[in-house]
């Protein structure tokens, strides 16, 4: 299902190595109380690279990828496996210049041992659409995941699937 839903993404053939990039500046993140009905949520704004806008290139074009905020809950469309909780990021792409390919399942999730799609059972309110934008547009939405508790790295993958951009999100 990824390869046919990927396979619609625009490909741009790759011609030079991108790197990652990165702050290390380390944070605390709050967290939402478990409980198995649906409760309030505690949302972080700060801490590892919240709030701070990463520059990243593809072979298409520039942009810059922001995470306003994270919450990690228990709580969504359905609970989460045992031993995972739900991450929701609200997330901006700004493309800067010519063109950048925005998609939920253009950001993966790594953890210790672990690299993950988003999920289907987070509550998202307003989720991040695909689309192609063009240099000035801007996407804005949430990505939901089910991860094990602890510090996360988001990566931005380009058409090729290789990391263009990281942001650390911090342990709950």
């Amino acid at each position: 299902m990824l390869i046919g839903i990927l396979g619609a993404l625009p490909l741009v053939p790759s011609t030079a190595p991108t790197q990652p990039q990165s702050s290390a500046t380390p944070a605390v993140l709050d967290t939402v109380t478990p409980s198995a009905a649906p409760g309030s949520a505690s949302t972080a704004t700060t801490g590892g690279d919240l709030g701070r806008q990463v520059t990243f290139s593809t072979d298409a074009g520039k942009a810059t990828v922001t995470v306003h905020s994270a919450v990690w809950t228990d709580s969504g469309e359905m609970a989460p496996e045992p031993g995972r909780r739900y991450l929701v990021l609200d997330v901006t792409i700004s493309c800067t210049g010519g063109t950048v390919p925005v998609d939920a399942l253009m950001l993966r999730a790594t953890t210790t041992g672990d690299r993950e799609l988003p999920a289907f059972g987070p509550a998202l309110s307003d989720p991040l659409g695909g689309q192609v934008l063009k240099s000035g547009a801007t996407a804005r939405g949430q990505v939901g995941y089910a991860l094990a508790p602890g510090a996360v790295t988001v990566q931005v993958l380009d058409t090729n699937l290789a990391p263009v951009a990281e942001i650390r999100i911090p342990a709950p």
